[in-house]
């Protein structure tokens, strides 16, 4: 560190650059390895998601160049579209590259993004098809897409259009939505394999699912066209592949790839053109394609498809399972048997609805799921569904009046209130629902060993199926939450056990451990009158065997201390941060007394040093030499708060570079205060 002048060198005081001592206090504290904050790869995407990307950037450079991969792929993105800093493609490509070799799948993508649209080198779909290869290879959803689209082009490998089908379909698989779309519409034009109408509107449907417009609207209208076999086909196809999520998420990366028009319509809606062979592709942007105007030209609004949908599909479910309500559990479930009516048959017309942005059909698509649920002799799920669909069906019927209309027609609140009332949703409460949780807790115990696998929980059982244990799983915690009136320590503790139970199954014994530790400390808090005292012991014992069983002790004693040492390092990283602003503001300000001693400095000299003033003078002379003795004293006491600041840098790092920064404070407030005393108090002797 450069000393520090006196505080009167020839007349006039220097400043001093505050981004200087900035970048020497950054130096200490990575030395110190306290480094700047962000300390990891989670905290620095914290910043980048709120927006700080200066402080990201830095904290990612460190990382990539510890060898992150994570964070050498997102460093590369940001210096690819210029976030906090300036742009530098070369600077993008050599992190890509630095990270794939770590085996970064989407740095692997990157590299095929840059390629393929000759960002920063000529464009080169060789290479582009190759690293979209890589990553596909991997599992990638959006890279097995765009090498679905240079296959159907034909730009970078041969043309091959059922090539191109097959990587739309490992990434529709995986709910990548502009796939989906597209698997559609290749099995409406015959574009690599042959045209099917069931197979159209499966894959519509899973694009709708996720409210790609084009998909709702080509679904409802095919839909409305379809046969009853194609219908049954479509339906045969949801059961194999399961029930379309309500929402099925693509993924997308921390930092997804997106530059030019060109790589924008590669990540948007890629429609199959109606050329001969089928195999041309144009991008939404450009307009509609022959093949989607065949679908849209007569479709329907996207209200009017959802109503159509949803009274052809939802309402007749319902009406289907309502007679056997108020049968017995035998005679429900063979009729349900019979009916051979997958749950998808409530949500896909209810999902047309939802993403036409209207809310049309939520309820009613609860109730019917509720029916299924009933039907099956699953009391938890049905009282759920019943539970939900009554604020749905209020906000359906104030949304349209033409469903409301139809909800009456069909009765759909009366069909509401008649499962309620079999189901005997109303009759009951926490202590029945509380009962439900504790006893799914106590089998689930049972089902699941110490290495996560599923095991027989007693004599003549088979073990659960993964199927069977995720549905036990959720019903533990829709039971939990049936009953909002009260609340019961022991029911808290036993779904936490659930909670327990799900950790081990997916082999997370410290999450076991800790949920287990929730569990009981919520347990031995359990207050009086609490409906379950009762079977607040055996529930502890179950808790406390797999304690014991898993040896949580040594787990959450080592799992404390690393959450106390990664607390600790963050307050002291905040607090030399704080330092470090209390230094810098402190420096500014004595800069700018500098800069303000210095003026007074200057009207002094304009007296001269042995120059007798007048009388009237003197009052002048009196009044600038008194405005320039408090600035001495804000300036000693400046200097006071550098000096003590520093002291606080050196207690948090001490190194012998803060302790010299510390002795040359206190030199330095010395030579003030000796100043101060010869121009402010023996002056005026």
């Amino acid at each position: 560190m450069a000393n520090k002048p006196s505080a009167r060198s020839s007349g006039a005081l220097l400043k001093y650059c505050a981004a200087g001592l900035f970048l020497i206090f950054a130096g200490l504290l990575a030395q110190s390895g306290l480094a700047q904050s962000p300390l990891n790869f989670e905290s620095a995407m914290a910043r980048y998601n709120q927006g700080e990307f200066n402080s990201a950037r830095t904290a990612l450079e460190a990382l990539a160049q510890a060898g992150d991969p994570r964070a050498q792929y997102t460093l590369g993105v940001m210096m690819l579209e210029g976030k906090g800093g300036a742009k530098d493609l070369s600077g993008a490509l050599g992190w890509f590259h630095k990270a794939v070799e770590q085996g970064n799948v989407s740095a692997a993508k990157g590299l095929a993004g840059m390629y393929d649209e000759g960002i920063g080198m000529a464009e080169d779909n060789v290479e582009a098809a190759r690293w979209y290869r890589i990553a596909a290879d991997k599992g990638d959803a959006d890279a097995q897409y765009n090498l679905g689209l240079l296959y159907l082009a034909g730009e970078g490998v041969a043309k091959d259009a059922a090539t191109a089908v097959s990587w739309w379909r490992k990434s529709a698989d995986q709910g990548e939505a502009n796939a989906q779309y597209n698997m559609g519409i290749a099995y409406a034009k015959g574009v690599g394999v042959a045209s099917d109408r069931a197979q159209n509107l499966y894959w519509m449907r899973r694009a709708a699912a996720q409210g790609y417009q084009q998909a709702v609207e080509a679904a409802a209208r095919l839909s409305a066209e379809a046969t009853a076999a194609e219908l049954a086909e479509v339906a045969k196809l949801e059961t194999a592949r399961g029930p379309i999520p309500k929402s099925e998420t693509a993924r997308v990366d921390a930092a997804r790839l997106a530059t030019s028009s060109a790589a924008a319509a590669r990540a948007g809606s890629v429609r199959l053109d109606a050329a001969k062979d089928g195999s041309q592709a144009t991008t939404a942007a450009s307009g509609s394609s022959p093949a989607a105007s065949r679908l849209s030209q007569t479709a329907l609004s996207p209200t009017d498809s959802a109503i159509a949908s949803y009274l052809n599909t939802t309402l007749p479910a319902i009406e289907r399972m309502k007679p056997f309500i108020g049968q017995p559990e035998a005679a429900r479930a063979a009729a349900f048997a019979g009916m051979g009516l997958p749950e998808a048959a409530c949500n896909a017309a209810a999902r047309d609805a939802i993403y036409a942005r209207e809310k049309l059909a939520e309820g009613a698509a609860e109730i019917c799921s509720g029916l299924i649920a009933w039907m099956q002799a699953d009391e938890i799920s049905a009282c759920s569904e019943v539970k939900h669909s009554k604020s749905d069906l209020a906000t359906t019927d104030q949304a349209n009046p033409a469903i409301l209309n139809r909800h009456i027609e069909t009765d759909v609140p009366g069909t509401r209130l008649q499962l309620q009332q079999a189901a005997g949703c109303a009759q009951k409460d926490i202590t029945y629902w509380g009962g439900a949780v504790i006893q799914i807790y106590d089998e689930l115990s049972r089902s699941v060993s110490l290495t996560g696998d599923m095991v027989v929980s007693a004599p003549g059982n088979a073990p659960l199926t993964t199927k069977q244990f995720d549905h036990k799983l959720f019903q533990c915690h829709l039971a939990r939450n049936l009953d909002d009136t009260r609340k019961s320590a022991v029911v808290e503790a036993a779904n936490d056990g659930c909670y327990v139970m799900y950790d081990l199954a997916a082999r997370n014994v410290q999450g076991a451990c800790e949920s287990i530790e929730t569990g009981l400390k919520t347990i031995d808090a359990i207050g009086a009158g609490d409906p379950f005292a009762r079977e607040a012991p055996a529930v502890r014992t179950l808790l406390i065997d797999s304690f014991s069983d898993l040896t949580c002790g040594p787990i959450l004693t080592a799992a404390h201390a690393e959450a106390r040492a990664a607390a600790a390092k963050l307050k002291q990283a905040e607090e030399a941060k704080a330092a470090q602003a209390a230094y810098d503001a402190a420096w500014a300000t004595y800069n700018d007394l500098q800069i303000k001693i210095a003026d007074i400095y200057e009207e002094l000299s304009l007296w001269g040093d042995g120059y007798v003033p007048a009388t009237a003078d003197d009052i002048e002379y009196a009044s600038v030499e008194d405005g320039y003795c408090q600035i001495y004293f804000r300036l000693s006491s400046t200097q006071g708060h550098i000096m003590d600041t520093a002291r606080k840098i050196h207690r948090m790092l001490p190194n012998g570079d803060n302790a010299t920064m510390v002795k040359s404070e206190e030199i330095l407030k010395d030579e003030l205060n000796i100043a101060r005393v010869e121009w402010c108090q023996l002056g005026k002797e």
